[in-house]
């Protein structure tokens, strides 16, 4: 589950394919197609040994490999990259070949009527309600980008649990695309220097209650303030 830096591993993560909105990379692990998901190594690894899991981490990184359900995608490794030294640690998780579940949205050319619409916030909520229950508890970064869609048009949950990775990285909003991302908080996180920080199960379902009106109304978060207003500007009325 946990790979060092090796030629067998090396091996094993193969060249990387796309990457799509969210900086998840398709590549091969082991021979299939996987999502992986570069993390900053800092919060990870012990100052003096950058290259050693501090063993909470350690811990945590067993919590997520045990989850197993059907709402979920499967956390499968996380790999050890000595080639880029900002993004040391790569997550590798479960490829689901439809894509995002914003992406679904977004496609004119994809019909969803209200079965469609209602089976995918099913899976969602089933896959939280699993997320919730386990030692994970929260998942800390729910957003429609977050949840994937596989060949049978099956909604995963993914990305859980990894928000934790995040806490000595700053956050800068520079533009536009980079406050997009925080259209999903709750305005509890967003008055917090950092939001990725720590996330909670009530800012979940404030997450959730976000993707319905995705969902119902296939538009992005906030839509019918988007015309008058910056996403900055929303942001900032959010809170």
């Amino acid at each position: 589950m946990i790979a060092s830096t090796s030629s067998a591993m090396s091996s094993n993560v193969k060249k990387r394919l796309t990457k799509d909105s969210m900086m998840r990379l398709k590549a091969k692990f082991n021979g299939q197609i996987v999502y992986t998901k570069p993390i900053d190594q800092n919060p990870m690894t012990d100052a003096d040994t950058r290259n050693t899991l501090r063993p909470h981490t350690i811990q945590h990184l067993l919590k997520l490999y045990a989850l197993k359900h059907e709402n979920l995608t499967k956390f499968m490794a996380i790999y050890q990259s000595s080639a880029d030294l900002n993004h040391n640690f790569v997550f590798i998780w479960e490829f689901c070949s439809r894509g995002s579940l914003g992406d679904v949205i977004n496609n004119i050319d994809i019909k969803l009527d209200w079965t469609f619409k209602a089976s995918f916030l099913g899976d969602l909520i089933r896959g939280m309600k699993y997320l919730h229950n386990s030692l994970i508890q929260t998942h800390g970064y729910l957003n429609s980008q977050n949840c994937v869609i596989d060949s049978r048009w099956l909604l995963k949950v993914t990305n859980f649990g990894i928000n934790r990775f995040r806490e000595l990285q700053s956050l800068e909003i520079s533009d536009s695309h980079d406050a997009n991302e925080l259209l999903w908080f709750a305005p509890e996180l967003l008055r917090n220097n950092d939001p990725f920080l720590k996330g909670s199960q009530e800012a979940d379902v404030y997450s959730f209650a976000i993707i319905i009106q995705e969902i119902v109304v296939r538009d992005k978060p906030y839509s019918t303030y988007a015309n008058h207003l910056s996403t900055m500007d929303i942001i900032a009325r959010i809170k």
